[in-house]
C-alpha cells in the first residue's frame, strides 16, 4: 500500500511539471534542492530534479485539460498499466478535471 501511494504521489507531481524543455538544458537539482533558470512560456523558472515547475492553472485552462486529444497525447491508461497496481489498490486521482464535464 505504501509503495502504491508513493507511485501515485510521483504521478501527481509529474502531472504538475512542465516538460517543454530538454533536461540537458535545465539546471539539475541534487538532494531535493531547487534550482532556478529563465522561465519558459508556461513555467516558473524553478526546477526540481531537472524538471521545471509549471505555473498554476486557473479555470480558464479547463478546456485545455478536457480536450479530446488529451488521451491520445498523454496516454494515461499506459501510465496506470505501468504502475502494476494490484486489483484491490485504492487510487486518488488528484486534479482529475473540472466539475462541468
Amino acid at each position: 500500500m505504501i509503495q502504491t501511494l508513493r507511485r501515485i504521489i510521483v504521478f501527481a507531481l509529474c502531472a504538475v511539471l512542465v516538460s517543454g524543455t530538454s533536461l540537458a538544458q535545465t539546471p539539475h537539482a541534487t538532494h531535493g534542492e531547487y534550482t532556478h533558470a529563465t522561465p519558459t512560456r508556461d513555467g516558473t523558472g524553478k526546477y526540481y530534479f531537472g524538471r521545471e515547475i509549471a505555473r498554476v492553472m486557473g479555470q480558464r485552462g479547463a478546456q485545455w485539460l478536457e480536450r479530446k486529444s488529451r488521451i491520445d497525447e498523454e496516454a494515461p491508461d499506459q501510465l496506470v498499466q505501468a504502475m502494476h497496481l494490484p486489483p484491490d489498490a485504492v487510487v486518488a486521482d488528484i486534479g482529475a478535471g473540472s466539475s462541468h464535464v
